[in-house]
């Protein structure tokens, strides 16, 4: 995450922020009490975290020829949107 940069498309909630980068990476940070922050667990993260996509369950099983293209996050939920 060194070199990248955190601005081509940001959502910013009252709970919450996600940040989907040009290369179609994930990140998120915020409060994360009902798991929103799609990390794995329902802890906050006060920095940014690389949400691995191909990690979650609702997510297509041919996630590693997709990227994500829109976001959008909620009090109680981060979304978004994949194609190849």
């Amino acid at each position: 995450m060194e070199d990248a940069i955190l601005l081509p498309s940001l959502v910013i909630d009252i709970d919450s922020c996600c940040n989907l980068l040009d290369s179609g990476e994930v990140f998120t940070w915020g409060c994360g009490a009902n798991g929103q922050l799609g990390t794995g667990n329902d802890l906050s993260q006060y920095t940014p975290q690389c949400v691995n996509l191909s990690a979650s369950e609702y997510y297509s099983q041919n996630v590693e020829h997709e990227l994500a293209r829109d976001i959008s996050c909620g009090s109680n939920y981060t979304g978004l949107v994949a194609s190849k």
